[in-house]
């Protein structure tokens, strides 16, 4: 049987970085793309193991769990004018703080981005914000509906310009989006699982996949990457 070497896979290719969470064991999680950014898991997020049967990190927000790349190690993943692609599977719960953070770069109205999710009564947020102090605004989102809890969601964000266009499981949703540049977040850390200050906005839930790129994915790739995984998940 031949092995296909990680850039054969297409959507693999210019990836900045690809965290799969699957060591299983111990304190460190590594980005199996070419950058091999350093990630430092920070009050000991725990191994779990999905329901098809492969190793992933799930975080406990009464442990205050999350990982992070220092800013000096993830300048590449400073995105502000050009286009972007986000994607993550993710299962969280109703948490303790009505948003919870997927990932980011950012500080508050300053700088950056941010993915997370919102619970508002019955309705369940993504969204995609950005921070520009010198904006018109000193934030602007894209969002959509529909991510209902305790379920597992293979998300993707395809950002180009002052729009968005979210995946869900492979297939295009809804997305409302007026975006502006963020500035520049080279100051800041990369943080998954929490929010910029590191004290709330803890995500609840589990993990698996993370992955940025620096231009766009379509729909053909998102649902190839969908289909590919889906198994590890039962969905």
């Amino acid at each position: 049987m031949s092995i296909k070497s990680y850039d054969s896979i297409p959507d693999n290719v210019a990836i900045s970085i690809d965290l799969p969470f699957t060591e299983g064991v111990g304190i460190e999680t590594h980005d199996v793309a070419k950058p091999h950014h350093p990630v430092d898991l920070i009050n000991t997020p725990t191994w779990a193991t999905s329901p098809g049967g492969i190793s992933m990190l799930s975080f406990d927000e009464a442990n205050s769990e999350y990982a992070e790349i220092a800013a000096a190690d993830s300048a590449d993943l400073d995105f502000t004018s050009g286009d972007y692609s986000f994607g993550l599977w993710f299962n969280n719960t109703i948490g303790v703080t009505v948003s919870q953070i997927l990932a980011g770069k950012y500080f508050v109205n300053v700088r950056g981005w941010e993915i997370y999710t919102t619970n508002v009564d019955a309705l369940r947020y993504i969204s995609l914000r950005h921070h520009h102090a010198g904006g018109i605004l000193t934030r602007s989102s894209a969002y959509s509906l529909g991510w209902e809890f305790s379920t597992w969601w293979f998300l993707g964000i395809s950002r180009s310009g002052s729009t968005c266009q979210m995946y869900r499981n492979g297939e295009p949703v809804e997305t409302i989006s007026e975006l502006e540049d963020p500035e520049t977040a080279a100051a800041s850390d990369v943080i998954i699982g929490t929010r910029h200050t590191k004290d709330t906005n803890f995500f609840n839930g589990s993990m698996y996949g993370l992955r940025m790129w620096p231009g766009l994915i379509v729909e053909s790739e998102w649902k190839n990457m969908f289909n590919r995984e889906r198994g590890l998940f039962s969905v």
